[in-house]
């Protein structure tokens, strides 16, 4: 019997079952498309929450730019932000159109949030109670910003630093140049005593169109060292040409970087612009003139006496004091002088130019020149004594804490000592002495620092920042800065006493008998031999031409006297004769012998028989060792390389050479006069950031130094 199926209960089976399929994938697509709405919505939510942590981190670098002390608290005082409110900055800034705000808090004694700190003007650094164990560097703004969106919370925390908190040693945007010296660049002395361990760092922005030629230049010599503590020098060019040995320096070198590296810059003008009004003299450029007065007066026994008297013309009255004995003179007061120089106003011009001295405050010795080191100078050209120990004299500013602020440029030809800052639109040259403490030198074109003769060793603390070339060398004959733009002048002096040693087999004097010394039993006994003859000073002339000479002279007290050596064992006698000693060019520790007349002009022998007016009993060979006997024992003993010793900070922004005085390429150039100097820089920004508050205020930039997203 045939079965009958009900196809229709079949169909109606499947159709239910394909409906409750489609009803489970349209509710799946469903949930997946709203949950990934929740999730886009979610990441867009999170995105606006970062955004305005991220606006508040620009509104707080716009805001510190304009008034630096934003959130600072003067607990003296009991006042926040420069004395302007009496309770914490608190800042809520909303965004209707994307539903989100930050919000950033300086009030530490609350406890929802983490606050930010404003610890650019200390130099200690400071410990955060929340996050707790977090500290704030110094001359450093710790900011927290909170960014909400919608119940999302997203919080930054960005450390800020002073514009003029450099990052490197030696911060140049055209090329360094470090001369021949045993060179010593040196990080942040964090222990603060002895000599800084940490590594030091140099960068050169510039790039030559040459990839063969470097951007930091070391002179080849293999017996001068560069020690850096194991830092690194960078540069967007090669450091160092092929010939400089791999073994003369110990830093890291990261070369052709793609990128210029951010170095701050100071905003001269502004600077002077919001300190001329509260500078207490204002004057125009000219010439400031320290005179020395000499007069005779007759004494009670019917001699002549001589009086001297130092006097200052060109500065107010009250501006200053000068001692009348000495000629220091003492700045009392902050003085602004006026003027239109700028970076390129004369950045063509030499600092020697007389149009340049047209425009420019101006300090020089009087017309009767009487800072070239006297005594020695006339000893050497026909007066009377040297006075032991020997030191050049020069004129000598106290800047005594001041500044001064000029729009002209500034020609300081004395020696400055003291604490005080130097800031000019135009171009800044002075002399360095032995020691000057807390200098801030700032120049919107070429900055020379000339080293002075009184001392072989000198130490400068501060700043040196131009935004043109920074130049620190030996004082040059025919700079401005000396007693005379032409002739010889005297750097080192050395006076050997009778008796005494020049080299192995000569010495000054000869032997005019024996002290006679009794022994236990009272017999007579041979003592020590007695030396006849004067002492022998002997000085380092430097002439026009960039070449020396010593000078060799008995050291004559108001009487006639003669040079008598004993050499070899024979005495030679030399009479009145003035020796000159020179080093031969192109040998190196070879030396010549001249004699000098008494008009200066010396004649030089490359033999005793060829030079006028030489003992007889001195023949060629001895010649030539009694020159390196003076020569060596003179340089030995006194140098030729200046050591120089600076801790704080270097900064040239030079990098357009072209229209620069002779297209210099050297931005920042240190030169110690000889491969026997020194050259020693150490990072320290405490030297110079102190005096930066005085004359800066609160008005400085801040750039980024960290960023960490905390949630």
């Amino acid at each position: 019997m045939k079965k009958i199926i009900n196809s229709k209960g079949f169909a109606l089976v499947s159709v239910l079952l394909l409906a409750s399929v489609f009803t489970i994938l349209t509710t799946s697509m469903l949930y997946i498309s709203t949950y990934h709405l929740q999730l886009i919505g979610n990441v867009e939510v999170q995105s606006r929450a970062m955004k305005a942590a991220e606006a508040g981190v620009e509104f707080t670098i716009a805001k510190l730019n304009d008034f630096a002390a934003w959130g600072l608290y003067d607990s003296t005082n009991s006042k926040w932000s420069g004395g302007t409110s009496t309770s914490p900055p608190e800042i809520n800034v909303k965004f209707p159109e994307t539903e989100s705000e930050f919000y950033i808090t300086f009030d530490n004694s609350q406890t929802k949030y983490m606050y930010s700190y404003n610890n650019l003007f200390s130099p200690d650094n400071k410990i955060r109670v929340t996050p707790a164990g977090k500290s704030i560097p110094k001359y450093c703004l710790d900011v927290i910003v909170y960014g909400k969106c919608k119940g999302t919370t997203k919080i930054l925390r960005v450390l800020l630093t002073r514009d003029d908190i450099f990052p490197y040693t030696l911060n140049a945007d055209g090329k360094i140049m470090l001369r021949d010296a045993d060179t010593y660049i040196r990080g942040e002395n964090i222990s603060g005593s002895g000599m800084s361990k940490s590594p030091g760092k140099a960068h050169s922005n510039w790039k030559d169109t040459d990839p063969n030629k470097p951007s930091i230049i070391k002179a080849s010599s293999s017996s001068n060292k560069l020690s850096t503590n194991k830092g690194f020098f960078s540069a967007r060019g090669k450091i160092f040409d092929d010939s400089v040995d791999p073994n003369s320096y110990d830093c890291t070198k990261n070369e052709n970087l793609e990128s210029k590296a951010q170095i701050g810059e100071l905003n001269i003008a502004q600077i002077i612009n919001d300190n001329k009004g509260k500078a207490d003299v204002s004057i125009g450029p000219g010439e400031v003139r320290i005179i020395k007065n000499e007069w005779e007066e007759g004494g009670g026994s019917g001699k002549k006496e001589k009086h001297t008297e130092f006097d200052l013309e060109g500065l107010p009255a009250g501006s200053y004091e000068i001692d009348k004995k000495t000629g220091l003179v003492t700045i009392l007061k902050d003085i602004y002088v006026s003027g239109s120089m700028s970076h390129d106003t004369q950045k063509d011009k030499w600092v020697g130019d007389t149009s340049v001295h047209s425009n420019s405050l101006y300090f020089k010795r009087s017309d009767d020149t009487i800072f070239t080191g006297d005594s020695i100078y006339d000893e050497l050209y026909g007066t009377t004594e040297v006075t032991l120990p020997y030191t050049a004299q020069y004129a000598k500013v106290d800047l005594n804490g001041h500044s001064i602020y000029s729009n002209s440029h500034l020609i300081m030809g004395v020696e400055l000592i003291g604490q005080g800052s130097m800031v000019t639109t135009g171009k800044l040259s002075y002399l360095q002495g032995s020691s000057c403490d807390d200098i801030v030198a700032v120049s919107g074109d070429d900055l020379t620092v000339e080293l002075s003769k009184d001392t072989p060793t000198y130490h400068a603390n501060g700043l040196l920042y131009s935004n043109d070339d920074i130049t620190v060398k030996p004082i040059a004959n025919n700079s401005p800065l000396n007693a005379a733009s032409t002739g010889t002048s005297i750097r080192n002096v050395y006076t050997i006493t009778k008796g005494k040693s020049v080299g192995s087999n000569m010495k000054v004097g000869k032997i005019t008998g024996y002290e006679k010394e009794e022994d236990k039993d009272g017999k007579p006994k041979d003592g020590a031999p007695i030396w006849g003859g004067s002492a022998v000073t002997m000085a380092r002339v430097e002439e026009d031409t960039g070449n020396s000479h010593i000078i060799v002279k008995p050291r004559s007290i108001l009487t006639t006297s003669k040079i008598e050596l004993t050499y070899n064992n024979k005495v030679i006698d030399f009479g009145p004769l003035d020796l000159a000693v020179r080093e031969k060019v192109g040998f190196p520790g070879t030396y010549e012998i001249g004699v000098m007349d008494s008009s200066g002009i010396i004649t030089w022998g490359t033999s005793a028989t060829l030079v006028t007016g030489f003992p007889g009993n001195l023949n060629n060979s001895e010649f030539t060792d009694m020159g390196k006997n003076f020569g060596e024992t003179f340089y030995i003993n006194t140098g030729v390389g200046a050591d120089l010793y600076i801790e704080g900070c270097l900064v040239s922004h030079n990098y357009n050479i072209a229209g620069d005085y002779e297209e210099r390429i050297e931005s920042l150039e240190l030169d110690s006069g000889n491969s026997s100097g020194i050259l020693d820089i150490t990072y320290d920004k405490d030297t110079y950031i102190k005096k930066l508050n005085n004359i800066r205020g609160y008005n400085l930039g801040v750039r980024i130094i960290s960023w960490q997203e905390i949630k």
